[in-house]
């Protein structure tokens, strides 16, 4: 963080000697010949291998549920939070002053469909860890430097180049990191990512580790690095997933001969800044009371962060016309489990046939780019 300051009045001085006459800056030169000969001509630059971007997939290093989060992360600590005051390197008026703020840790709930995964034990619940940065509202006159964060980890001991986590402002990335000395004006969250450099450690966020907040400086006085123990995360009693893009896919519930397609739609025909419309739509493949082909169909839209939603559903008659069959209502359990609970209307004739209940789906396959675990 000093060489950052450093660098500021490295930067003044060049200025200043930018205005020396141009006999001293002969004279600082006098061992070179002036002007400085053009290099010879080399051969080919070398290229990479790929003229377009990659297709859409999720991180193979990741260290939480690609359907975790989108976008942004949270800026408002929920569930168990972990916290600890911390004095911060800033700046003001060109000036490096110290800040009391406060560091918060915590971790946000995410589909654990019990799948044996790189970042965490089979069958256990995972989570997402996030790290932020709370300082006071007035001080938007100064900017703080963020401070090394480090993990320690069963084998892997602060210190040590396997102890330092990728440290991202968005979810979902791959290089994205957030190097100590990068000025900041607000509070700001981040999540912990297992890094990709030679020999990163690899965490499993969802056991106990302990996280290290070091503002390591040498403009504060005996500046405090701050550890804060993380026990084992321990997932809530109930949990429900938004039902999103990561819904969409093909289930079925084999002993009951059901086929479900379902889709999660958006239009950007939305005002500027307002959250893309979603509508969820479904076709449902069974028998009817005669064993004949049978389709439940229907749409609606989905408020964002809504975890269930209830659909008028409609029977397919002659020329595809759609008669009105009751009701369903959809939640996402977890990424491999989709409960409908149905409920048919009284006046349905045979053949067509009537159920009433929760029916529970698994999922068949998802869409590229949607991994859902």
């Amino acid at each position: 963080m000093k060489t950052i300051l450093g660098l500021t009045a490295a930067l003044a001085c060049a200025v200043s000697a930018l205005s020396a006459s141009a006999s001293e800056s002969r004279t600082a030169f006098a061992g070179f010949a002036m002007p400085v000969a053009l290099p010879a001509a080399s051969g080919a630059k070398v290229a990479g291998n790929n003229e377009r971007g990659g297709a859409p997939q999720a991180n193979p290093q990741r260290s939480y549920p690609p359907s975790c989060a989108s976008g942004t992360l949270p800026d408002k600590p929920s569930g168990t939070v972990y916290e600890k005051d911390i004095v911060l390197l800033a700046a003001k008026g060109g000036r490096p002053v110290a800040e009391n703020a406060k560091v918060v840790v915590w971790r946000i709930p995410c589909s654990s469909s019990g799948q044996d995964v790189a970042y965490n034990d089979k069958g256990a619940p995972n989570s997402m860890t996030l790290v932020r940065f709370e300082r006071s509202a007035e001080l938007e006159d100064q900017f703080y430097f963020i401070p090394t964060i480090s993990v320690a980890q069963g084998t892997i001991e602060f210190g040590k180049p396997a102890s330092y986590p990728r440290v991202a402002s968005e979810p979902n990335t791959r290089q994205s990191d957030t190097l100590p000395g990068i000025g900041l004006y607000a509070s700001t969250t981040y999540v912990l990512e297992n890094a990709t450099f030679k020999n990163a450690g690899r965490f499993n966020f969802n056991k106990a580790f302990k996280i290290r907040i070091d503002p390591r400086n040498d403009y504060i006085a005996a500046p405090q690095a701050v550890d804060i123990d993380i026990p084992a995360y321990t997932a809530p009693a109930a949990f429900s997933m938004p039902i999103d893009g990561y819904a969409a896919a093909q289930w079925i519930n084999g002993e009951k001969g059901h086929g479900l397609l379902v889709q999660v739609t958006e239009s950007d025909q939305n005002p500027a800044g307002a959250a893309m419309p979603r509508q969820l739509v479904y076709d449902l493949l069974l028998k009817d009371l005669e064993g004949n082909p049978f389709w439940l169909v229907g749409s609606a839209s989905v408020p964002a962060g809504a975890t269930s939603i209830t659909i008028d559903a409609a029977y397919l008659g002659k020329d595809l016309e759609q008669k009105p069959w009751g009701k369903a209502t959809f939640q996402l359990q977890h990424c491999n489990r989709l409960d409908v609970a149905f409920t048919p209307n009284a006046d349905l004739a045979a053949p067509v046939p009537s159920f009433n209940g929760t029916i529970a789906y698994d999922r068949l396959f998802s869409a590229n780019g949607m991994l859902c675990e």
